[in-house]
């Protein structure tokens, strides 16, 4: 069979002097770009995000024309019996995304300490750990909205979960970089050598890092420029009320959502056994990441001190089954770190769990399941920390003070 002749058609190919050339555009423009920084006044709260329980914090306290006083930060061990307990204390249900209060401490220290505010916010969340609670100070909670004493409940799994492979892979930590650099937490956040090349890529290759920033910029314009077109020449679409922050890419699964988790006041007494989950939370120890989250702590600490935050440590109060789950010395790496950390910037620590479990406040009845107390366990831990801070006089005077750095005498406008 005789072939077709194909020696007439233009044939297409590719230099290297042509790859160079264009190589070479693309360095010259990503260079332009990053010197020009065009995206640099893109509203962070605009971009595409999944709907996690950082998202619904940090956009509650951006509806807030002041900073709360008191911060509380922690993981489930700390949201749940909080929020329990405003449910029984308040005699009401409320949905879990839209209440990041604790209002039984807000009015135990206007009673104790006789101030006018003493607004609680809670930054507890499923998961959380000691490097995503130094991320919320860091991004959120300074300028006009720093608080004057920041809570931190902790527990061993706050350390050395066996679910989180580093600091950089939870999900707080993913949002709140878009609120602050992390070019000098890099290497603590991420220990793994590709984990490091990924995001210096994104920095270095200006369309790359910031993809997102495009998008939001790219849909705003399309629809600045179209939309009185289509307007005039058609009905409305339902389209242009789309909430790009409520539609986030498909890959990035919510969380949390409205309706979803209801908190109900005055709920019968249950307790759930939740031994496997543990199992598996704890394994056979993680010294690696306690070690991470070691520093994470003291870089907390230091940094809380130079912002003239005063904090609280709470050493939060465990079932002794759950304790028993732990690996063999793990639970005496938590509290010695705790412990040489408080010593160290010179914060009160207070200890709820006595090394074996419940410590001398607390029994079952106060849990939910193995580590989470339920609304009785919440007013008992909340009632602690009310006396802590009571008891102690940096912690006392800085929710005494007003925005002048005077004292406020209780029951009297005189101030000295």
């Amino acid at each position: 069979m005789k072939q077709a002749d194909t020696s007439n058609k233009p044939k297409v190919t590719i230099g290297i002097s042509q790859v160079l050339w264009a190589l070479g555009l693309f360095a010259v423009v990503n260079i332009a770009l990053l010197m020009w920084q065009p995206l640099s006044k893109v509203d962070p709260e605009s971009l595409p995000a999944a709907h996690t329980w950082i998202w619904w914090a940090t956009k509650e306290l951006a509806q807030q024309k002041e900073a709360p006083e008191v911060a509380l930060m922690g993981s489930s061990f700390m949201m749940h019996p909080l929020a329990l307990r405003d449910a029984d204390y308040l005699k009401k249900n409320f949905d879990y995304v839209h209440h990041h209060y604790s209002s039984y401490l807000e009015d135990l220290l206007k009673q104790n300490l006789g101030v006018k505010k003493a607004q609680c916010f809670n930054f507890a969340m499923p998961g959380g750990m000691i490097s995503d609670h130094y991320m919320i100070t860091r991004a959120l909670l300074s300028g006009d909205k720093k608080p004057r004493v920041i809570v931190i409940g902790a527990g061993p799994r706050d350390f050395m979960d066996k679910h989180v492979h580093c600091a950089a892979a939870t999900r707080p930590f993913k949002y709140l970089q878009r609120y602050t650099s992390i070019d000098d937490l890099v290497q603590l956040s991420m220990p793994q050598i590709w984990q490091q090349a990924d995001y210096w890529q994104g920095r270095g290759i200006y369309l790359w890092g910031k993809k997102l920033d495009f998008q939001v910029v790219a849909c705003d314009w399309t629809r600045k420029m179209f939309n009185p077109l289509i307007e005039k020449l058609c009905v409305n679409s339902p389209l242009n009320e789309i909430d790009q922050t409520r539609n986030a890419p498909s890959n990035m699964r919510m969380e949390a959502e409205e309706g979803l988790y209801i908190v109900k006041a005055d709920s019968p007494y249950k307790f759930d056994d939740n031994t496997r989950e543990y199992i598996s939370r704890y394994g056979s120890g993680n010294d690696k990441l306690l070690e991470n989250q070691k520093i994470w702590l003291d870089k907390f600490l230091q940094m809380a001190q130079e912002q003239n935050i005063q904090v609280l440590l709470v050493s939060m109060p465990l079932t002794p089954t759950n304790m028993q789950l732990l690996p063999s010395g793990t639970y005496d790496k938590f509290i010695a770190a705790m412990r040489a950390s408080s010593q160290k910037w010179n914060v009160q620590l207070v200890d709820l769990n006595g090394g074996t479990g419940f410590g001398d406040k607390f029994n079952k009845l106060d849990f939910s399941d193995t580590a989470h107390m339920n609304g009785q366990g919440g007013k008992k831990l909340i009632d602690a920390i009310n006396v802590a801070i009571c008891r102690d006089k940096r912690l006392a005077n800085a929710l005494s003070q007003d925005n002048q750095g005077n004292i406020q005498l209780a029951g009297s406008n005189k101030t000295h």
